[in-house]
C-alpha cells in the first residue's frame, strides 16, 4: 500500500516567500524557446529593426503541469531534453509539491515505461523495472552515495532517463540497461525562499517540514539552503507505524568564473510492521488477499534505514567556450531488518510458522566504503562550418558493504497460522545472537569518457558519438559465511562502451532522434538457494537501438519512440540449481 496514495494527506499552512526576481524568472522560463519567427513579426509590427540573436543552451523552466524541460546527464551536465537523443522525463519540484508526493514511487508510476516491483514504498524504497529491466538509481547525475531510500524532501527534480546510461552517467552496480531514476538535490535558490509544510496522513500519521534558502554577501555570491522534515505515526494500515527524519543542507559560492556546491544529508526511516512477502507452496493457487486495512504479519517485524552523505561539486570557466568540473562525495549506511518468510501451503490459507526461521539482518557501510570522484572538461569549437561540443572525463566510484545475521536463541515450538487470520500470525519475537558482521561485497568501477557532439547545417543535425572505457572489479563473499575468513570470489573485467546518437531538428517544434547505446553492469550474486550461493556472474553487456520523435509546443511536449534491447539475463537453473547467465 502506498502511503499518500490510499491515505488522506493534507498540506496545511504551506507558505512560500519569494522576491519579485523569482516571478520575473518564472515568466521568462515559460516563454517558448522556438519563437524567433513570431518575435520577428512582432518587431516588424512595432516598427522596430533589430538583429537576430540565436542562443544555444538549456531552456529554463518547466511545462505548466510541472514537468521539467531539462535533465542531468552526468558528464554532459544539464541538457535540454528536447535536444537530446534520449527518451526521458523530469518531475520538477513544482510537480512533486502539487502531487504531495512523498517517495519517488508516487512519481515513477506516472510513466508507462515503469513497472513497479515493490507495492509498499514504505520508507521511500523504490523497486521496479524500466523497459522490462531492473532500474538503476543515480544521484546528481552520478553514482549513488547511499542506499535505497529516497525521501523527496531533499530533491528538486526526479528524472526518468530511459535506456542504457553507462555512456553519459558511468557505471551502475545494480541495473541500468533499461534506464535509471536520477535524483537531483536541492540547491540554494536565487530568490529568498521560506516554505513551511504541515502534513497529516491516513491513520495517525503527522509531520511537517521546513525549506529555507537565502543568499548573502556582495553580488549575493554565497547561498545556503536547509531542509528539515519529520513524520511519524500509524499509517492507514492498522498495525503499521512509520517514522521518517530528514535533514539536508546545501551551500553555494559563485562568481563570474567559479561555482562551488557543497552539501550534507542525513535521512532516517523505520517501519514497524513490515512484510517481506508471502510465498505459495508448489501447486497452491493464489488465495484471496487479507483485509488491506490490517497488517498481516508478526508485529515485531521492522525495517530501519540510516544514511548520511556529503558531496562537493566545482565548475570553473576557462575562457568563453571551455570549462572544467570536479565532483566527489562520500556516504555511509546502516540497515537493520527483522522478519520471516511465510509460505501458504494449502487452499485454506494455512501457514506453518517456525520461529527458528525468523532472522535479524544487519548491513553496514562506513565513511569511505562508499565514494565517487570524477572530473573533466567541456568545450566548444568549430572546424569550418561544423561545430563541436567536446566532453572528456574520468572517474572512479566504489560501494562496499559488511553485514551478517543474528540467529534465534530458544525460538520456541513451530505452529500453524492462517493467511486469513492476521491475529494468528502474531507471536513473540525470538531473542537473537549478536550478528557476526564482516565484509561481504566490494564493487569498484573506473572509467574514462570521450564524446563529441558534432553539428551540421547550423546545427539542424547533431550527432553525439563517443565511448566510455570502464574497468570493473567485483569482490564477493557468501553472505552469512561462517567466518570473516570465508572464501572470496573476484571478477575483474574492462570493456569499451561505444555509443551513438543523432537528432534532426525537422521544425522548430519537432525533432527526430535515434540512438545506439551500450551498457555495462556488474554481475549478479547467486542466491542462498543456489549450489553456487554467493558466487557472482561476470559483468553483463547490453545494447539498445532506438528511434523516435519529440514534440515541443512551449506549453506541451511529447515523445514517442520504438526500441530494442538485448542483454544476457542471470537466472537460477531449476534443474541444476546453478545460478548464471543462462537467460
Amino acid at each position: 500500500m502506498k502511503f499518500g496514495t490510499t491515505g488522506i494527506i493534507l498540506a496545511l499552512g504551506a507558505m512560500q516567500v519569494a522576491g519579485e526576481s523569482a516571478l520575473a524568472q518564472e515568466v521568462e522560463a515559460e516563454t517558448p524557446a522556438n519563437t524567433t519567427a513570431e518575435a520577428d513579426v512582432f518587431a516588424e509590427a512595432q516598427g522596430e529593426a533589430r538583429d537576430r540573436i540565436i542562443v544555444t543552451g538549456v531552456r529554463g523552466g518547466s511545462y505548466p503541469n510541472g514537468l521539467e524541460k531539462k535533465a542531468d546527464f552526468g558528464a554532459f551536465g544539464d541538457r535540454d531534453l528536447f535536444n537530446t537523443p534520449i527518451n526521458g522525463k523530469a518531475f520538477a519540484e513544482q510537480f512533486i509539491n502539487d502531487q504531495i508526493a512523498l517517495t519517488s514511487g508516487d512519481l515513477t508510476g506516472r510513466d508507462a515505461s515503469f513497472a513497479e516491483g515493490n507495492s509498499s514504498n514504505l520508507t521511500g524504497q523504490v523497486q521496479g523495472f524500466l523497459r522490462g529491466f531492473a532500474i538503476s538509481q543515480s544521484f546528481d547525475g552520478g553514482p549513488l552515495l547511499f542506499g535505497r531510500r529516497f525521501p523527496l524532501e531533499i530533491y528538486e527534480r526526479v528524472e526518468i532517463l530511459k535506456g542504457p546510461n553507462t555512456f553519459h552517467s558511468g557505471i551502475r552496480f545494480n541495473g541500468g540497461v533499461g534506464g535509471s531514476i536520477n535524483y537531483v538535490t536541492k540547491k540554494p535558490t536565487d530568490a529568498d525562499l521560506t516554505r513551511i509544510t504541515a502534513l497529516y496522513g491516513g491513520g495517525s500519521q503527522f509531520g511537517g517540514g521546513a525549506d529555507v534558502s537565502r543568499r548573502f554577501g556582495p553580488d549575493e555570491a554565497f547561498g545556503v539552503r536547509a531542509n528539515l522534515a519529520y513524520r511519524d505515526g500509524e499509517i492507514s494500515v492498522n498495525g503499521v507505524r512509520e517514522e521518517n527524519r530528514i535533514g539536508h543542507i546545501a551551500f553555494n559560492w559563485r562568481n563570474d568564473v567559479v561555482n562551488v556546491d557543497l552539501q550534507y544529508g542525513d535521512t532516517f526511516g523505520r517501519v514497524d510492521g513490515t512484510l517481506s512477502g508471502i510465498g505459495l507452496a508448489p501447486g497452491v493457487s493464489i488465495p484471496e488477499p487479507p483485509d488491506g486495512r490490517r497488517f498481516a504479519g508478526p508485529e515485531f517485524a521492522f525495517q530501519e534505514f540510516d544514511y548520511q552523505f556529503a558531496r562537493g561539486a566545482v565548475t570553473a570557466q576557462a575562457g568563453e567556450n571551455w570549462s572544467f568540473f570536479v565532483n566527489g562525495g562520500l556516504g555511509r549506511a546502516n540497515e537493520e531488518f527483522l522478519f520471516n518468510f511465510p509460505t501458504v501451503i494449502n487452499e485454506a490459507g494455512d501457514i506453518p510458522i517456525n520461529p527458528a526461521s525468523v532472522f535479524r539482518e544487519t548491513v553496514r557501510s562506513d565513511w569511505g566504503d562508499i565514494y565517487t570522484l570524477d572530473g573533466g572538461v567541456r568545450g566548444y569549437f568549430e572546424t569550418g562550418t561544423i561545430t563541436h561540443r567536446l566532453v572528456i572525463s574520468a572517474g572512479r566510484n566504489q560501494t562496499a558493504d559488511q553485514g551478517g545475521f543474528g540467529l534465534p536463541i530458544d525460538p520456541g515450538a513451530p505452529f500453524i497460522a492462517n493467511f486469513n487470520d492476521p491475529r494468528s500470525l502474531q507471536f513473540p519475537a525470538p531473542t537473537f545472537t549478536e550478528p557476526q558482521v564482516f565484509p561481504f561485497r566490494r564493487n569498484t568501477g573506473t572509467g574514462v569518457l570521450f564524446a563529441d557532439e558534432i553539428g551540421f547545417f547550423d546545427e539542424r543535425i547533431s550527432i553525439i558519438a563517443g565511448f566510455r572505457w570502464s574497468q570493473l572489479n567485483q569482490q564477493t563473499r557468501p553472505f552469512g559465511a561462517p567466518s570473516p575468513n570465508g572464501p572470496t570470489r573476484e571478477f575483474r573485467q574492462s570493456d569499451i562502451s561505444p555509443s551513438f546518437g543523432v537528432i534532426v531538428r525537422a521544425t522548430p517544434y519537432l525533432n527526430i532522434f535515434g540512438n545506439v547505446l551500450r551498457s555495462l553492469e556488474f554481475g549478479s550474486v547467486a542466491p542462498q538457494t543456489a549450489v553456487n550461493a554467493g558466487e557472482a556472474t561476470p559483468p553483463v553487456v547490453g545494447t539498445q537501438y532506438e528511434a523516435g520523435a519529440k514534440f515541443d509546443l512551449g506549453d506541451y511536449g511529447a515523445t514517442v519512440s520504438v526500441f530494442q534491447i538485448e542483454r544476457p539475463n542471470p537466472i537460477l537453473d531449476p534443474d541444476t540449481l546453478v545460478f548464471g547467465l543462462f537467460g
